[in-house]
C-alpha cells in the first residue's frame, strides 16, 4: 500500500514536473516569436528614422547650395569688376582682365565651385570662369557646343526656374578633360515674361555632393533624388545617375506621397524593400532611400537565433536543475529577474533621453521663421514636459580651445571620455542654480547646454563669471582642457531656444579676438552687428604703396591698423575685410610678377590661410600670418629692385615734370628722350611703380590744373587747358571731370564759396 501511495505521489510529481517543463517550452517559443517580431518591428522603425534623417540632411545639402548660389549670384551682380561681363558691349582688355580675375576669385571662394558663367545679352557671349577655361568670351552661336543647358535655360527659363538646380554633364571638347556632373543654379535679374538679358550660372561640382553624401561600398541601402520627370540626379550608386524611373513602381510612390514623409515596405522590381520618402522640395526633386527587406530582417533572424540558443540552454539547466535542486532554482532565477528588470529600465531610460535630444537639437538648429518651427515647438513640450514649464531660459554653448590639437593629441574613445567628464563638471556646478540639457553640437566641438529655471528675475553677470569660473577651474585641474564660452540673453518661451542658440553660437565667433579662455555675452555682441563698416581703401593704397617702395615695417602697421580696425564690427565684415586684403595683396602680386619674376608660392599659401578663420583659434595668429606674408613680399621685391630701374623711374618723372604742358608730351616724346623703346620703358616703369606712364602724366597735368584754379583766378579755362597740355578745352573739361566727378568750372566755385 505504502510503495502504491510511493508511486501514485511520483506520478503527480512527474506529471506536475512535465506539465511545468511543457509550460516553460512553450512560454519560452512564443516569448522567443513575440521578440522577434516585436523585434522586427523596432529594427524597421530604427531603420525608417535613420533613412529619414539621412534623406534631411540630404535634402539640406541641397537647400544649402541653393542658398550660396543665391548668395554668390547677387554678389557678382553687385560687383563693379563684374559688371562689365554681365552689361558692357565695349570694355577694354584690362577691364575685362580685372573682371575675370574677380570671376576667378568667386570662383574659388568655395572649393566645391566647378565654374561660374556670366551671360551679356547686349553682347550675345558667355564669359567663362573655370579651372580649363578661364578668360573666355563665347558667342551665343557656339553655347551648344559648350553646353547645351545654356541655349535652354536662355530661351525657356521660366519665374519657376529661380535658382532651381539643373542637374546635368558639361561635357569638354579636350579628350584629356574629363567630363563634369554638375548642379547648375541660375541667378537672373528677370524670369517668365520676358526671355533673359544677363546671367548668371553658377556649377556646383555633384562629385563634391558625392564625396559629402558617399557611403561605404558595401552598404545595400541606396539613396536617390530624382526630378519630376523621373530622372535620377543623384544616387549613392553612380551607375543610376540620370537613369530614368518614370512610370515604374518607385517613381509611382513618389508621385502618390509628395506632400508628406512615408514609411513603407513595398514591392520594388519584384523585391521587397523598405522605403523612405520625403515630401516634394521645392524644386519639385523626391528623395528616396531604399533598403532590401531582407537585410533589415537579418538582424531579427540574428537575434532569433541567439534567443533559441539562450532558451535551449536554459531549458536544459531548468529542467536539471528541477531534478536535483528545485528550490534552489528560485534564487538564481529571481537574480536574473532583477538584472533584466535594470536592464530594461536602463535601456527605456536611455531611449527617452535620446529621444529628448534628437528634438531638442532639431529645435535649436531650426530657424524660428521656418514652417515647422511650432510643431518642433510642440513636439519638445512633449518629450519634456519640464523643459517646456520653465519660465526662463538660457542658452550656453562652450568650445574646446585649439580643437584641432585636443583631436590629434587624444584618440577617439578619450575625446569622447573627456568630452563627457566636461559634461557632468558643467552640469554638477551649473545645476544647482539650474535644470539642464546637454547636447554636442558642430561635429561634437561645441558643447551646448540649455539652461532654465522657473525665477523670472535675470541672473547677473557677476554670478555668470563665477559659474563658468568654477567649471573652467576644474576642467584645466581634472582635465588639462581651456575652453571658452558664449551665453545667449534671457528667454521667456522654449520658442525661443532656436534664437538664442544662435545668439551664443554667434557671439563665439569672436572668441577669436580675446583669445582662448574667454567668455563673451550675446548682449555684448549685438551691439557689433548693428555697426555700419566701410573698409579702409585709402589705408589699403597706402600699404601697397609701401610694399613697393620697400617700406615693409609701415607696411605691416597699416595691414595691423586695417585688421585690428574690424574687432567691434560685425563678423560679416570682419571675413571681407580679410577677403579684400588677401585679394589686394595677391593682386599686387599679381601686377609685379612681370618677366622672370614670380613670388614664392609661400606667399600665396600664407594669405590663403591667412584669409580663413576656420582652423584659426586667436585673431593674432591671423595678424602674424599677414605680418608674414607682407614681409616676403617686400624681401621678393627688395631682391627684385635693380639701381637701373630707379634710375630710369626718376628720369621719366623729371621729364614729365618738365614737359608736361607740351601737348605732344606722350609716352613716344618720352622715349625719344630716353632713347629707349617704348615698350621697354613701358613695362621697366609699371614693374616699378605699377602705374603707366600716361597715368603719371595724366596725374601730373591734373595736379598743375587744380594748382591753377584756386591760384590763379585770372585765367580762363582754356588758358588753363593750354598751360597743362591738354589739346582742347573739352578734353581738359572731360577728364577733369572723370578724375574729379566735376568740371573745372564747379570746382573753382566751390574754391570761391570756401568749401
Amino acid at each position: 500500500m505504502k510503495w502504491l501511495l510511493t508511486k501514485h505521489n511520483s506520478r503527480i510529481y512527474a506529471t506536475l514536473r512535465n506539465a511545468l517543463v511543457i509550460l516553460v517550452i512553450v512560454a519560452i517559443v512564443c516569448t522567443t516569436f513575440v521578440s522577434y517580431y516585436v523585434n522586427l518591428r523596432s529594427v524597421l522603425d530604427t531603420a525608417w528614422q535613420n533613412d529619414w534623417q539621412l534623406l534631411q540632411m540630404h535634402s539640406g545639402l541641397m537647400k544649402s547650395m541653393k542658398e550660396l548660389a543665391f548668395q554668390i549670384g547677387h554678389q557678382i551682380y553687385a560687383d563693379n569688376q563684374i559688371a562689365s561681363l554681365l552689361y558692357g558691349t565695349n570694355h577694354s582688355i584690362q577691364e575685362k582682365y580685372l573682371a575675370h580675375l574677380q570671376l576667378k576669385t568667386y570662383r574659388m571662394s568655395l572649393p566645391y565651385i566647378d565654374s561660374i558663367y556670366v551671360y551679356n545679352g547686349a553682347s550675345r557671349t558667355l564669359a567663362i570662369g573655370s579651372q580649363h577655361s578661364s578668360g573666355v568670351d563665347i558667342p551665343y552661336e557656339t553655347f551648344d557646343r559648350i553646353d547645351p543647358l545654356l541655349r535652354r535655360v536662355l530661351e525657356n527659363a521660366t519665374i519657376q526656374d529661380l535658382l532651381s538646380p539643373f542637374p546635368h554633364m558639361i561635357r569638354h571638347e579636350e579628350s584629356y578633360i574629363p567630363d563634369t556632373f554638375c548642379y547648375t543654379f541660375v541667378v537672373s535679374e528677370l524670369y517668365g515674361q520676358e526671355k533673359i538679358k544677363q546671367a548668371v550660372f553658377i556649377n556646383f561640382s555633384a562629385g563634391w555632393v558625392q564625396q559629402i553624401l558617399k557611403e561605404q561600398a558595401d552598404s545595400p541601402s541606396e539613396t536617390l533624388m530624382v526630378d519630376a520627370e523621373g530622372n535620377v540626379v543623384f544616387s549613392t550608386r553612380e551607375k543610376h545617375i540620370f537613369q530614368n524611373i518614370a512610370g515604374t513602381d518607385l517613381f509611382n510612390s513618389m508621385q502618390q506621397n509628395h506632400l508628406q514623409k512615408q514609411f513603407m515596405v513595398c514591392e520594388i522590381e519584384g523585391e521587397k524593400t523598405v522605403l523612405t520618402l520625403l515630401p516634394q522640395d521645392e524644386s519639385g526633386w523626391y528623395y528616396a532611400r531604399l533598403t532590401p527587406y531582407n537585410v533589415v530582417r537579418q538582424g531579427s533572424f540574428r537575434s532569433l537565433k541567439l534567443m533559441l540558443t539562450i532558451d535551449v540552454v536554459l531549458l536544459l539547466i531548468y529542467v536539471v536543475l528541477s531534478l536535483i535542486v528545485s528550490k534552489r532554482i528560485y534564487f538564481p532565477i529571481d537574480f536574473m529577474s532583477r538584472q533584466l528588470s535594470d536592464v530594461q529600465g536602463k535601456n527605456q531610460a536611455l531611449v527617452v533621453t535620446n529621444q529628448r535630444k534628437r528634438v531638442l537639437r532639431k529645435l535649436l538648429l531650426d530657424a524660428s521663421a521656418s514652417e515647422q518651427h511650432e510643431e518642433l515647438v510642440n513636439e519638445v513640450c512633449q518629450a519634456d514636459e519640464e523643459l517646456g514649464n520653465s519660465s526662463s531660459y538660457y542658452v550656453l554653448v562652450m568650445r574646446i580651445d585649439k580643437y584641432n590639437r585636443f583631436c590629434n593629441t587624444y584618440p577617439l574613445h578619450e575625446r569622447a571620455q573627456r568630452m563627457q567628464l566636461l559634461i557632468e563638471i558643467g552640469m554638477e556646478v551649473l545645476g544647482a542654480g539650474f535644470g539642464i540639457r546637454t547636447l554636442e553640437l558642430g561635429e561634437g566641438s561645441n558643447i551646448v547646454f540649455v539652461l532654465t529655471r522657473n525665477e523670472m528675475p535675470q541672473v547677473s553677470r557677476d554670478c555668470w563669471l563665477g559659474y563658468i569660473g568654477q567649471i573652467r577651474q576644474r576642467a584645466l585641474e581634472q582635465l588639462s582642457i581651456k575652453f571658452s564660452c558664449a551665453l545667449s540673453l534671457q528667454g521667456s518661451h522654449i520658442g525661443e531656444l532656436s534664437a538664442l542658440y544662435h545668439q551664443a553660437h554667434n557671439a563665439l565667433k569672436y572668441r577669436i579676438f580675446p583669445g582662448g579662455g574667454a567668455t563673451l555675452f550675446a548682449q555684448d555682441i549685438q551691439a557689433f552687428e548693428n555697426k555700419n563698416y566701410a573698409y579702409p581703401e585709402e589705408t589699403e593704397s597706402r600699404m601697397i604703396t609701401c610694399i613697393m617702395n620697400g617700406d615693409g615695417e609701415e607696411a605691416r602697421a597699416l595691414a595691423n591698423e586695417i585688421l585690428w580696425g574690424v574687432r567691434e564690427q560685425p563678423f560679416i565684415s570682419i571675413n571681407l575685410t580679410l577677403s579684400k586684403l588677401t585679394m589686394a595683396l595677391l593682386m599686387t602680386m599679381r601686377k609685379t610678377e612681370v618677366g622672370n619674376f614670380e613670388f614664392p608660392s609661400e606667399v600665396r599659401e600664407t594669405l590663403l590661410v591667412a584669409a580663413s578663420l576656420e582652423e584659426i583659434d586667436s585673431f593674432e595668429t591671423t595678424v602674424q600670418y599677414f605680418d608674414s606674408a607682407i614681409e616676403q613680399m617686400c624681401a621678393s621685391l627688395h631682391d627684385k629692385r635693380d639701381t637701373r630701374h630707379v634710375e630710369l623711374a626718376e628720369r621719366i618723372h623729371e621729364l614729365i615734370d618738365k614737359y608736361y604742358s607740351d601737348p605732344d608730351c606722350n609716352l613716344t616724346f618720352l622715349a625719344q628722350k630716353i632713347n629707349m623703346s617704348p615698350s621697354y620703358i613701358t613695362r621697366l616703369y609699371r614693374s616699378h611703380t605699377l602705374k603707366t606712364i600716361p597715368d603719371r602724366i595724366n596725374e601730373v597735368r591734373m595736379q598743375a590744373a587744380r594748382t591753377l584754379l584756386r591760384e590763379k583766378s585770372s585765367l580762363s579755362i582754356t588758358e588753363i587747358s593750354q598751360q597743362t597740355g591738354f589739346s582742347s578745352v573739352s578734353y581738359f573739361s572731360k577728364t577733369f571731370r572723370k578724375e574729379h566727378g566735376m568740371t573745372p568750372n564747379e570746382y573753382r566755385n566751390r574754391i570761391d564759396q570756401g568749401e
